[in-house]
């Protein structure tokens, strides 16, 4: 948690980015500490997130490399971002909002 704070931006991309809604708990932990995170897009993110207001997106390294560079010039910008992430991660993305999730999927929650 000390590295994500004292970072400007955390960059998440996992060993399988080509997989629906698959992500590792990096993309929750950056993005809950309050800064900035650049991802690796993951098909069904959006149904999660959404892209410029809880964190930043991108298809490819180069992609990547530009988005990280426009967020260290516009620090504001990557700032605001960063702690509608947070937000977003600690209201909705806890531990009992996927245990209820998974429960509503099961049939055990209405």
């Amino acid at each position: 948690n000390d590295v994500y704070n004292a970072s400007k931006i955390v960059i998440s991309i996992n060993n399988f980015n080509n997989i629906d809604m698959y992500f590792s708990n990096r993309q929750f932990n950056g993005m809950a500490s309050g800064t900035l995170t650049v991802s690796s897009y993951i098909p069904g993110i959006e149904n999660y997130f959404e892209n410029k207001k809880h964190l930043v997106w991108f298809h490819s390294a180069d992609e990547c490399v530009e988005l990280v560079d426009y967020y260290l010039k516009h620090p504001s910008e990557a700032e605001e971002i960063g702690k509608c992430g947070s937000k977003e991660v600690l209201t909705n993305h806890t531990k009992y909002a996927r245990i209820k999730e998974i429960g509503e999927r099961l049939g055990f929650i209405r």
